[in-house]
C-alpha cells in the first residue's frame, strides 16, 4: 500500500496576506478514484474529490474546495464514507462509478 500525505484545513489570502491554517494527515492505502469540477464558466471556483481505501479498511474522500475569488480560498477536508455513499443516489456516486471495479470485490 502507498503512503498518502494530505492537507486538511484552509488557506485564504486577505489583503495580500496568506492565512494558512492547515496540517497534514498521513495514512497508508490505495487511491481509487478522483474527479475535478469547475463551478463557474470563468474557472474561478471548483473542487476536487479523491477516494481512498486505507490499510485499516476505511473509505475516505479528500475534498479540495478551491476559489481564486477575492476573500475566498481553499478548504481541505477528509470525510469517512460508506459504500452506500458511493452507490447510485449517494453523495459521492460519481467517485463510486469511477472505482466500480475495485468496489465490487
Amino acid at each position: 500500500m502507498d503512503k498518502h500525505r494530505l492537507l486538511v484545513g484552509s488557506i485564504k489570502i486577505i489583503n495580500g496576506e496568506v492565512l494558512k491554517r492547515t496540517e497534514h494527515v498521513e495514512f497508508e492505502g490505495h487511491r481509487l478514484a478522483s474527479r475535478s469540477r469547475k463551478l463557474d464558466d470563468e474557472g474561478t471556483r471548483g473542487y476536487t474529490e479523491t477516494l481512498y481505501y486505507t490499510s485499516d479498511r476505511k473509505l475516505l474522500v479528500h475534498l479540495e474546495d478551491w476559489s481564486v475569488q477575492r476573500g475566498e480560498g481553499t478548504i481541505y477536508t477528509i470525510l469517512e464514507v460508506t459504500r452506500q455513499d458511493l452507490q447510485t443516489g449517494g453523495t459521492f456516486e460519481e467517485l463510486g462509478q469511477s472505482a466500480w471495479a475495485w468496489l465490487r470485490r
